[in-house]
């Protein structure tokens, strides 16, 4: 059986509930769903959610451990710590969490609010020997992993536009580019750097240089009536469009011009339209239980690649602050 306490009781810890129909899209739904994994443990700061989630499962959680932190609760240890508090908790409840010894963390992203804490955290959990994860669930989406593979392996230009964030959507871009493509060499702003309008998080666009020879723009956008978290992926033999935050996949290849003799443009190849709710979470615990009860290998983020993640993302608020220079992303751990 592989234990699991989950510290943070928002929307991506219990919530999101239908969402997107019956797929899990909160680690408390995710974990319930997989034979062989138990919930021992839920922990958050505020008392009233404890209440709505004993209200709301009726008796399913009664041997159930709940405490308004991870260091209160009566539980000598388990196997799977996740933390789904806000970053600027992370710090305190990663210390918290260790007490436990678990086999595994998984963090929500971002790993925390800066490159500095983000490596610092990565660090402390790597010195205590657990194994790190950082829930980036489109990596464990099976029509991501599909495309993934059918993606153009030496694209021309990448282009990606995002709302909501630096932090929140921006992050999610920056992992799948770096996923996909590997190393960013050198990011480089554009244009002003703005404030959310909750003042939360960041609105920045950028240009990252690609180890492999190409370059990927970054547009951030804001005070929009909708949501953005697109990619456009241009290579000699076509563009593959990733729309409606990943939902949707399209290979565009080139056909006759409608209204111009001899030329080309791009249109859309109906048998390449891949359709549907982006999953994830159901697979990451499918993953997790088998890394816990089989030693089966484990993907998914690692600490390494959110500390690279962080560090493009700290590069492009670094080159904002100085005039849009070009920066390096410093990605080493100590």
């Amino acid at each position: 059986m592989t234990s699991v306490v989950i510290a943070g009781l928002g929307r991506i810890g219990v919530g999101n509930k239908g969402l997107a129909g019956e797929i899990p899209l909160s680690h408390l739904s995710a974990a319930m769903a997989v034979p062989g994994v138990r919930v021992v443990g839920l922990v958050d700061a505020v008392p009233a959610r404890l209440d709505e989630i004993r209200g709301e499962y009726s008796g399913q959680f009664a041997n159930v451990a709940m405490s308004e932190s991870l260091s209160a609760l009566d539980i000598q240890r388990c196997d799977v710590v996740v933390i789904a508090t806000p970053p600027e908790f992370r710090p305190a409840a990663v210390e918290e969490a260790l007490s436990l010894k678990p086999k595994l963390l998984l963090l929500e992203k971002p790993v925390a609010s800066d490159l500095v804490s983000t490596r610092r955290i990565v660090e402390t959990i790597d010195a205590a020997g657990t194994a790190l994860r950082v829930n980036i669930h489109r990596r464990f989406d099976r029509r991501h992993l599909q495309w993934r593979q059918r993606a153009p392996q030496k694209p021309t230009l990448v282009t990606m536009r995002y709302a909501k964030g630096l932090m929140n959507y921006g992050s999610h871009l920056i992992d799948l580019l770096m996923d996909w493509y590997g190393p960013v060499e050198m990011v480089q702003s554009m244009g002003d750097l703005r404030s959310t309008a909750d003042g939360n998080d960041s609105v920045l666009s950028f240009r990252c240089r690609m180890s492999k020879g190409f370059d990927a723009f970054i547009l951030g956008m804001d005070e929009l009536q909708y949501d953005q978290h697109e990619i456009d992926i241009f290579a000699p033999e076509g563009r593959l469009e990733i729309a409606a935050g990943g939902a949707e996949f399209r290979w565009h290849r080139p056909v006759p011009d409608k209204h111009y003799v001899g030329y080309e443009h791009l249109g859309a190849d109906e048998s390449e339209v891949d359709v549907g709710p982006v999953g994830g979470f159901l697979e990451i615990y499918q993953a997790i239980h088998g890394f816990i009860a089989n030693d089966a290998g484990l993907p998914g983020c690692t600490g390494a690649e959110a500390v690279a993640n962080s560090a493009v993302l700290d590069a492009a608020l670094r080159s904002a602050a100085a005039d849009n220079i070009k920066i390096a992303p410093e990605i080493t751990l100590a």
